[in-house]
């Protein structure tokens, strides 16, 4: 399955959801191997729409409060819309911003949402934990998700799962070639998630993926699932 692309009618939402989505969910990956607490892609990317207002340039791509820089908002105070100042963690990057807000859900006051399966379900759990005082905060982040189709991240999300779940391990290295060179040609059978575990002599699943995430950027393979015999792997 290929990484999916939107392409809806508005250019602003295309290039803040292309942006931002193989982030979250390469950070989603990861986390789910760890054992983490997790939001499914489809709402964290909603809330960053919601939040930021589709700006991935966003110093608050989440609007997560804490020291860093005070900024006017809207809050809900006993019902009531009331223009506050508050304070809001600075994020210099949307990876950075999306790691803050994975690390966030690891709070157990946030359990009865990351343990939610259903992303309608989290998003109005996620309300009533109090991660936000709009009383139509759920509503937003599900027509959002709805609104530009954002459920087939988690489809894709899960299908890699399980792709690196039941990963093949069987050597193919080529015995007489160094375990240190440069660059390796793909053999018939090989994935590149096994020639990244022998290359490196990891073992940990989440290593694993950040390795391979890393290799099939350098080597510009938008899909790390469809390498073929022949092709020429490099290292650095």
């Amino acid at each position: 399955m290929e990484f999916p692309i939107i392409a809806t009618k508005y250019e602003y939402v295309n290039v803040f959801v292309n942006t931002i989505a193989p982030i979250v969910v390469n950070e989603y990956i990861a986390r789910k191997m760890n054992n983490n607490k997790v939001l499914l892609p489809s709402v964290v990317i909603a809330m960053a729409c919601q939040e930021s207002g589709y700006n991935i340039n966003s110093s608050s791509l989440f609007g997560i409060k804490g020291e860093g820089f005070y900024s006017p908002t809207t809050e809900y105070i006993d019902g009531v819309e009331t223009s506050i100042v508050d304070s809001f963690k600075i994020y210099p990057t949307a990876s950075e911003a999306v790691v803050g807000l994975y690390d966030l859900m690891q709070w157990s006051h946030y359990d009865s949402a990351t343990n939610k399966t259903n992303n309608h379900l989290q998003a109005v759990t996620l309300q009533e934990c109090g991660y936000a005082t709009d009383p139509n905060y759920a509503i937003s982040i599900v027509s959002i998700i709805e609104d530009w189709g954002l459920s087939v991240y988690d489809e894709y999300a899960d299908n890699r799962l399980n792709e690196i779940k039941n990963a093949d391990y069987v050597d193919n290295t080529v015995p007489d070639e160094p375990t240190e060179a440069d660059s390796y040609t793909v053999q018939a059978g090989d994935n590149l998630w096994q020639i990244v575990a022998r290359r490196y002599q990891l073992d940990d699943n989440a290593e694993i993926y950040r390795k391979e995430m890393e290799i099939a950027e350098l080597n510009n393979i938008d899909n790390p699932s469809l390498i073929y015999a022949g092709m020429v792997i490099n290292f650095n």
